[in-house]
């Protein structure tokens, strides 16, 4: 009898990582009708031996040439038994009730794509602190109401059919970041049903140190511009609200204690910097304007 859900989680070299996710799957409540989980190598080391020593009951893995995390998101959703997808990133830790929690989201609203909470496992690192708030706010600012919605890929889930009926993650987004945006504004497009799940809660554990946490939101950049692209192709206008990155700071400001706050606000700064350098240099690489 197949599973009710497949969690799908792509890999690339984390293992160390990869295995303390496979821990807290493995101790999640399970839902109705049980769960398996699908790890997808993507091109990475080899990673078998972390899943076969998994004590989750469920598991497969699948590999892939390395083409990124949203086709192999795409593999393992195509692969899946479950008529429910929920998926999470090799560096986060779902809490126990995680599935429950999402089940009791999809259950009344089956058609939904239903976005988690995500939390920064690494409060004492600031870089990693202000990546999370600033994903935490940008959740919040595309509120799904009079604008479009956003969830990031570590912590969604949604029925397997309409999934795949949207086209899962745009694959020629490759390694840069980005697609998560894209899936989400497409299936809001469509007119369907996005929604928040607070208790489905995952701890994230991204180590940054500075040079890592600009590369970062300078690949975010890049995605932007892939995002931009392909939103014009589909005929929807592209929109810069300067409001957002002010509120943004603010919010970032506004942390507690104060001294915390200047410091994420002003890591927000640059990580708007280095976001905006990589969206000029992505969009001047495709007009032409490459480096010699």
């Amino acid at each position: 009898m197949n599973p009710a859900w497949s969690v799908v989680v792509p890999t690339y070299n984390r293992p160390r990582q990869l295995a303390r996710c496979l821990a807290a799957l493995a101790d999640l409540h399970p839902p109705g009708g049980g769960f398996e989980v699908i790890v997808v190598n993507d091109g990475g080391i080899d990673v078998r031996h972390i899943v076969a020593a998994s004590s989750v009951t469920n598991i497969r893995f699948l590999s892939q040439a390395n083409a990124g995390p949203g086709a192999a998101r795409n593999h393992g959703a195509r692969a899946a038994l479950g008529s429910w997808l929920a998926f999470t990133d090799d560096d986060c830790e779902p809490d126990r009730d995680w599935l429950r929690a999402f089940e009791r989201s999809l259950l009344p609203s089956p058609g939904a794509l239903v976005g988690g909470t995500v939390v920064n496992s690494l409060v004492d690192n600031v870089y990693a602190e202000t990546s999370q708030q600033l994903a935490g706010f940008v959740e919040r600012w595309f509120d799904g109401t009079a604008k479009e919605r956003f969830f990031t890929s570590n912590n969604l889930a949604a029925a397997r059919t309409a999934y795949l009926e949207v086209g899962g993650f745009d694959e020629s987004f490759g390694i840069s970041a980005g697609e998560d945006r894209e899936f989400c504004d497409r299936w809001f497009a469509q007119g369907r049903l996005s929604i928040t799940a607070p208790d489905a809660r995952v701890r994230h554990s991204h180590m940054l140190t500075l040079r890592s946490f600009l590369r970062q939101h300078f690949a975010y950049g890049c995605g932007a511009a892939a995002f931009r692209r392909v939103r014009r192709s589909a005929g929807r206008a592209v929109r810069i609200d300067p409001e957002f990155y002010i509120a943004s700071l603010r919010h970032a400001a506004g942390v507690k204690p104060a001294t915390r706050g200047i410091a994420l606000a002003a890591f927000t700064l640059a990580a708007h910097a280095a976001y905006a350098t990589g969206l000029a240099r992505e969009s001047l690489k495709r007009r032409g304007f490459t480096e010699k």
